[in-house]
């Protein structure tokens, strides 16, 4: 998944599927999580947020998640 570089102290960069719901994200740790479920709307209100890792915390973390790269890997 392409995934676009965000101002975050948080996120390092961060991606959407629309068809399949997911959404990656690389932490500044270096981590890699894909999150399933994760609509449209989520994405555009992640990408919107004054504070990306914030909205993620609150709103994206609650969803199921698969670890794509573990840190330091």
């Amino acid at each position: 998944m392409e995934r676009a570089v965000v101002e975050s102290s948080l996120v390092r960069s961060a991606g959407h599927d629309v068809l399949r719901e997911e959404m990656e994200v690389e932490f500044a740790d270096g981590r890699v999580v894909r999150y399933l479920g994760v609509k449209r709307e989520e994405w555009e209100g992640f990408m919107g947020a004054e504070s990306k890792g914030s909205y993620l915390m609150r709103e994206i973390r609650k969803h199921t998640y698969e670890v794509v790269k573990e840190k330091g890997s």
